[in-house]
């Protein structure tokens, strides 16, 4: 067969042939020069970057015929330089790692390496994934790469390097090889299709090179491809058509739709792609990409470095990432990244595509985080329950019992029950605003419960030991926290001098002033003392007396006559 294809025909022969890989190259050139070259090679990375073309020309570079001794620039033209180009070299054996991965063959290798080389300088043995290898055909090879001999190079590539066991990474050195930026592959794209008297446009040439993923093999394969089915011109439609190529057009039009929140668009243009018979996995990680190029580009503007974009990409895309918000970008990331670990393996792609295309283009609808912040610290300042005082007067009793947001709305019904003198005095007597909260509840800004917040933020489980204490209250310089007495082990940790430490630490944060510690078991003859269970039974017959009261007809004709709230209930000692 005379045609050779473009990944062949154009293959590096020579270190400065070689694109994208510029450290590694550097690196084996300079160990060339100084005589200072390994027994054993590890290059790893994603497939067509250049690693098993990197291990043949260093094979060249140790046995090109040119000289003497290795060289940094083969010659290409030898016996052994053109042998080696078309893997037929009796010296340098390329295994493939995946059909010959058994411990017989590694033992072959070992037998092969102890010979002399039948012509050239060095016997080379390039292992293309050699991954696949067995434990056992990794251990039998283990002594002879530690200590091969001096006429033996050994040269493994692999995708997938952390498979490869550490003892014999440990005894190579390590390249990781890059993939190739996409403005490299676009222009070496170009490059190729001018020697082949091809047209190829910068778009045609981007579109291939966006597809690639980095790699120049496929690069190739797309582009051999397009001229087979093109000609000698490729063009954007031909490449969507042959290759199932998705423009960055397309991918933005999906975005368009979003800002503008048009579901109908976004749904209609997964249905065109599904009908042209693209792959929706495909697109979506176009999506996520694009995705990652607009957050980057919304977050920073020094984003565009770490994005294989040229100045005009990265200044149009910049335009678009500005119709978002940073926050709907992380959704919208989120939401994509999670799309595409999905289509792996739904059955049903196409449904799961559209219903994120529905749900993304409904991003716009929702508040800025932000926004809800300061409307929730407007509502607190009292800014925003005006209004609904304003509706009728009857409604706000019921709200300015339970919330004291207005005294206004309040003194409406206070005034009107006046003929019932008993009532309002004792509900007006501990109360000496209308409007204020009933005298059981605990201040949010009290000492004791800033002391609790501020032990909580230090400490939390020492939050938890308080919820168990009976009592807890400061009296000038001193903390009182008292436990019952099966609880006594709460007690003993709170005691503890780091413990003790960091509550006295956050009594005098809240206090201003310095506090001791006072800790301690229950003791029945506090009067102050009230435990858990006298707690709760207080708690108890609150509930049974507000139920007694609810049931009383004259407290239910008051209430409903008023539309008022039954606050506090008092106890009347004389019968």
């Amino acid at each position: 067969m005379s045609y050779q294809v473009l990944a062949r025909k154009f293959r590096p022969g020579r270190f400065d042939e070689v694109i994208g890989q510029e450290p590694i190259v550097r690196t084996l050139r300079n160990a060339l020069e100084g005589n200072r070259l390994a027994h054993a090679y590890l290059f790893s990375g994603v497939r067509g970057v250049g690693k098993t073309t990197l291990a043949r020309i260093l094979a060249k570079c140790l046995n090109c015929r040119a000289s003497e001794a290795p060289v940094v620039d083969p010659c290409g033209k030898c016996e052994s330089c053109l042998e080696i180009s078309e893997s037929g070299s009796l010296d340098v054996h390329e295994i493939d790692g995946a059909s010959n991965r058994g411990i017989d063959d590694v033992r072959e290798l070992r037998e092969t390496s102890r010979y002399q080389p039948s012509r050239d300088r060095y016997r080379v043995f390039i292992i293309d994934e050699v991954h696949m290898l067995t434990r056992e055909a990794f251990n039998a090879l283990l002594k002879t790469l530690e200590e091969p001999p001096a006429h033996v190079v050994f040269l493994f590539a692999t995708t997938e390097y952390q498979k490869v066991p550490d003892t014999i990474i440990s005894r190579c050195q390590h390249f990781e090889f890059r993939r190739i930026p996409r403005p490299m592959l676009a222009q070496t794209l170009s490059s190729v299709a001018q020697r082949e008297k091809v047209k190829l446009g910068d778009r045609a040439a981007d579109l291939l090179a966006r597809s690639a993923g980095g790699s120049m093999r496929d690069a190739l394969g797309f582009l051999d491809q397009a001229i087979a089915y093109c000609g000698d011109e490729i063009t954007d439609e031909g490449l969507r058509e042959t290759l199932g190529v998705i423009g960055l057009e397309v991918v933005d039009s999906f975005f368009d739709a979003v800002t503008a929140g048009d579901a109908v668009a976004a749904v209609k243009l997964v249905d065109d792609l599904a009908k042209g018979g693209h792959d929706l996995g495909h697109f979506c990680r176009e999506l996520v990409e694009r995705a990652r190029e607009l957050l980057l580009l919304r977050s920073s503007s020094e984003a565009a470095a770490v994005l294989d974009l040229s100045e005009a990409e990265a200044a149009e895309a910049r335009k678009r990432a500005e119709a978002f918000s940073v926050e709907d970008l992380l959704r919208i990331s989120a939401a994509l990244t999670d799309l595409e670990a999905r289509l792996r393996w739904s059955p049903h792609p196409r449904f799961s595509l559209e219903m994120a295309a529905i749900q993304l283009t409904q991003v716009g609808r929702l508040e800025p985080i932000g926004e809800l912040v300061a409307r929730m610290e407007a509502l607190a300042g009292g800014a925003t329950p005006t209004p609904r005082t304003g509706g009728s007067s009857g409604s706000a009793p019921a709200g300015g019992g339970s919330r004291p947001a207005t005294a206004g709305p309040k003194s409406a019904p206070q005034s009107s029950v006046k003929p019932s003198a008993p009532a309002a005095e004792k509900a007006a007597g501990p109360q000496p605003a209308a409007a204020a909260a009933p005298p059981e509840v605990v201040p949010a800004d009290s000492k004791e419960e800033e002391i609790r917040r501020r032990i909580s933020s230090k400490r939390s489980a020492l939050a938890s030991y308080l919820e168990h204490a009976g009592v807890m209250r400061l009296e000038g310089e001193r903390l009182v926290i008292r436990f019952p007495t099966r609880f006594a082990l709460f007690k003993n940790g709170l005691a503890r001098s780091d413990n003790r430490q960091i509550v006295e630490q956050a009594a005098e944060e809240a206090t201003g002033h310095k506090v001791t510690l006072d800790v301690g078991i229950s003791d029945e003859t506090d009067p102050g003392m009230e435990t858990i269970t006298q707690e709760e039974n207080r708690k108890t017959r609150h509930d049974v007396l507000m139920s007694r009261a609810m049931e009383e007809p004259a407290v239910r004709s008051f209430m409903e006559t008023f539309r008022g709230t039954v606050v506090r209930i008092e106890e009347n000692d004389n019968p």
